[in-house]
């Protein structure tokens, strides 16, 4: 909601420069919000925490770290709604009341005078009518997104100075990686992108911030250097190619990053039997048609938690030569959920029933249908848990995780499945937002070490 106004100036010396993006209301709550500001009355007086915020640096608290007053006017920000309320500086006023809330007023306002250098320069395109006739919209649009990336330095990364120490969340190169891989993408509307990655980056803020003001490290948190958007999917369903402006959802980026699996050779089973096998396979001569066979192998995918099968259809229509064998495992509790109302989503996809019966019956309901170019789905009627129990350490290449969000079913899956990825594979997931934070805890605490990235759609992906 809210946007900072500091970028536009030298150097802000005082929170009432600041000015924020509030996070998108789509997947955030206000109770977010609330939890980093607070929004009194003007007559009402602030709270100690926020009040300790608005003190001077040169006292010996570890609390007073932003220069000012303890004054109302001396501490307020303001939250933008949108994109056109900053540039008009039409705001609603808030004051930070956590530490986590600085580095918010810090990042979020970056983003803030990024974006209106960016749209400023492209407003200016009409005082020229040469160049109107020379540029289309499209590469004039490439060009202000490039001269602002170009610009940007050390001296310009931050302007809402916080005292040394406070280490805040992300490093100062990432934000420039996702929007110049916006940059590299063709689009009918870079702006769009442009808005669509800032308010990417921007949820992630708030989101990693109010993380940190429990105490919980997140400095294994990564964002993804492409090109983000978050959640624009109504009701679930996947807008294909054929949308106007199409942003980049969770079925984007699970193809992109079974692409990456395939093109980096790394599909393969880990067990200590078919590391022998495939040993033994290697030093036997192939013919060229077998090397072509076992280098073009696509990866496994499991899918934990199907919901209304939305992402399983669309992975099959637009993903389907990046995956050779495809598991969906689900309880199937809904109210018209069943085995064959599954299946019958899948067929609906451009599945087919095979002939072959499936030795996957003898543990729990099942059914196997065949897909396009060579896919094989497996449609599990069962518990996660159940599924990685009898499945071979190294088999998936890729698991996503989507089912209970709880804390405890989130950190249980992750247990159970992670053996079963494939060394050089990926584990993902979905839903790391402010509100489902059963699942933004159970990934940082699985995670510790290592590198976890933010990607679009409030998918979460990591390499083994």
């Amino acid at each position: 909601m809210a946007w900072l106004r500091g970028l536009l100036l030298p150097c802000v010396l005082r929170l009432a420069s600041t000015e924020l993006f509030a996070p998108a209301t789509t997947y955030q709550t206000r109770e977010l919000l609330q939890e980093l500001f607070e929004f009194s009355a003007p007559d009402a007086g602030l709270s100690a925490k926020s009040r300790a915020l608005c003190q001077a640096v040169s006292g010996s608290s570890e609390e007073k770290v932003l220069p000012g007053s303890d004054s109302r006017e001396a501490c307020s920000v303001t939250l933008f709604l949108s994109f056109e309320d900053a540039l008009l500086h039409r705001g609603v006023v808030a004051y930070p009341k956590s530490r986590a809330a600085l580095c918010v007023l810090q990042e979020s306002n970056w983003l803030v005078g990024l974006y209106r250098r960016f749209a400023w320069c492209f407003q200016g395109r009409g005082r020229s009518t040469v160049q109107s006739k020379i540029q289309s919209r499209f590469q004039f649009e490439r060009r202000c997104l490039q001269t602002t990336l170009t610009n940007l330095t050390p001296a310009s990364r931050h302007n809402v100075q916080i005292k040394d120490g406070l280490d805040c969340w992300p490093a100062a190169d990432e934000t420039p990686r996702v929007l110049a891989a916006a940059l590299r993408q063709p689009s009918r509307d870079l702006r769009a992108k442009v808005e669509a990655a800032i308010s990417a980056l921007n949820i992630y803020t708030f989101d990693v911030q109010q993380l940190r003001g429990e105490g919980l490290s997140t400095r294994q948190l990564r964002f993804a250097a492409e090109d983000m958007a978050y959640p624009i999917t109504g009701g679930g369903r996947l807008l294909g190619s054929s949308a106007p402006l199409p942003r980049p959802h969770r079925g984007d980026v699970l193809q992109r990053l079974l692409g990456q699996l395939r093109r980096s050779s790394s599909s393969g089973l880990s067990n200590p039997e078919q590391q022998q096998q495939q040993q033994q396979q290697q030093q036997q001569p192939q013919q060229p048609q077998q090397q072509q066979q076992q280098q073009q192998k696509a990866p496994v995918y499991a899918e934990l938690g199907i919901g209304e099968v939305f992402l399983s259809q669309w992975l099959v229509s637009q993903a389907a030569g990046f995956i050779s064998e495809m598991h969906l495992i689900d309880t199937l509790q809904g109210d018209e959920q069943s085995l064959p109302w599954a299946v019958a989503r899948m067929l609906e996809a451009g599945c087919w029933e095979c002939e072959d019966v499936t030795a996957w019956k003898r543990h729990w309901p099942s059914a196997t249908l065949c897909g396009p170019m060579g896919l094989r789905v497996h449609v599990h009627h069962a518990t996660t848990s159940a599924v990685a129990a009898v499945m071979m350490q190294g088999y998936f290449d890729l698991v996503f995780i989507d089912a209970d969000h709880s804390y405890d079913a989130v950190k249980r899956d992750i247990a159970d499945w992670w053996p079963l990825v494939s060394p050089g594979g990926i584990m993902a997931g979905h839903d790391f937002s402010f509100k489902d934070p059963g699942t933004r805890k159970a990934v940082v605490e699985s995670f510790s070490s290592g590198e976890v990235f933010l990607d679009s759609d409030a998918v979460w992906w990591t390499l083994k």
